[in-house]
């Protein structure tokens, strides 16, 4: 492959396979125009806070998405590392996902004093999926511990068979847990993605943009937006402009448009994350003057890599035709479920002329 020139540091070199939208997060868009010392910075420094974000990895994880490891994020187990059963805080709990995705809480070995008339014991609590495995070395450890004498492998059988017999069921299996989430939108990485889709939509020319400029300071070497005159709105959910895409979860959308003499590009990342981004503050530079220029629309399905690339209006008519044959059929259905014919209104009767 022939040498490029950087989009980001602007040298020459040898180009590497760059993704706009991160792999990880199902983005299929590339483009060969990044130099590998580049590539690797804003892997670390943009795309993994993205990738990584929790309102990101849920996603992930519903769409069973790997990272780069090729591991699927698992964010519940982070979620409840420290959990505990809602009905009693001692009993602390450890996350697993079952080979079907589910969550399955294992309760974790707990010991307390117990009372039985006059006579003291303990009582133990541990998951009764590990109960055969566990309970020998649990019983075998207490009663030396009480001097008594080493059962033999036959009366060890039936003291545990014994124990399974009389176990207690949970009458509450809630789980509770804390944990933090950074509710501050990862700018960078949104900005990367602002910044590529630009370069990738209007040519070579934007390499020279003063925007294209402070979008490099910001991305590249991070640089704060608003010290760096980048004109931007990055923020958690859906940003209005993009609210006809609101509830498209398993979706990426971005799209460019000309106004009021600049260019303006809105993006999102599933439902997570939006940003609207003035990419250059001069349209004419690409355009001449009084030119209509389409725009770019792109939407990026994250779970099967398909995506749709197109002029802004087609794009927006397509988008809109979809919706309207969905929501035809959730009419359709809707009129012919049981539900609704026993609850459709019938004829009206009228008495003295009034309606009821």
């Amino acid at each position: 492959m022939p040498p490029i020139k950087c989009i980001f540091c602007l040298e020459t070199g040898l180009g590497t396979e760059e993704h706009v939208f991160p792999l990880a997060i199902g983005g299929s868009l590339t483009l060969w125009r990044v130099c590998g010392p580049c590539n690797s910075r804003l892997g670390s420094a943009a795309d993994s806070a993205l990738s990584n974000h929790l309102l990101v990895a849920l996603s992930r994880a519903r769409l069973r998405l790997p990272g780069n490891s090729g591991a699927v994020p698992e964010p519940l187990l982070e979620m409840l590392k420290d959990g505990h059963l809602a009905s009693d805080p001692e009993q602390r709990i450890r996350p697993t996902i079952a080979a079907d995705g589910r969550f399955e809480p294992i309760l974790l070995y707990k010991k307390e004093p117990l009372m039985l008339g006059e006579q003291e014991a303990e009582r133990i609590t541990i998951d009764a999926r590990e109960g055969r495995q566990r309970l020998p070395a649990i019983i075998a450890r207490n009663r030396k511990r009480r001097g008594l004498k080493t059962l033999q492998p036959a009366e060890m059988q039936a003291e545990v068979d014994r124990l399974i017999e009389t176990r207690e069921k949970l009458d509450d299996s809630t789980v509770q847990g804390s944990f933090l989430l950074d509710l501050n939108p990862p700018a960078r990485a949104l900005l990367k993605i602002a910044y590529e889709l630009a370069f990738l939509w209007l040519g070579e020319a934007y390499l020279d943009d003063p925007v294209a400029a402070a979008l490099r300071a910001v991305v590249l070497d991070g640089k704060d937006p608003v010290e760096a005159g980048v004109q931007c709105r990055c923020v958690v959910g859906v940003a209005e402009p993009l609210a006809l895409w609101r509830g498209a979860k398993d979706s990426h959308v971005a799209f460019a448009k000309s106004a009021g003499g600049r260019v303006e590009l809105a993006l999102k990342v599933f439902d997570a994350f939006s940003a609207v981004v003035v990419v250059s503050e001069d349209a004419g530079r690409y355009f001449a003057r009084g030119q209509d220029w389409p725009g770019r629309f792109l939407r990026i399905d994250a779970a099967t890599g398909e995506r749709k690339d197109e002029s802004y209006g087609a794009g927006l008519r397509s988008e809109v035709r979809a919706l309207r044959q969905r929501y035809r059929r959730i009419a359709a259905l809707a009129s012919t479920s049981p539900l609704a014919m026993a609850v459709r209104p019938g004829p009206r009767k009228y008495r003295g002329g009034l309606p009821c």
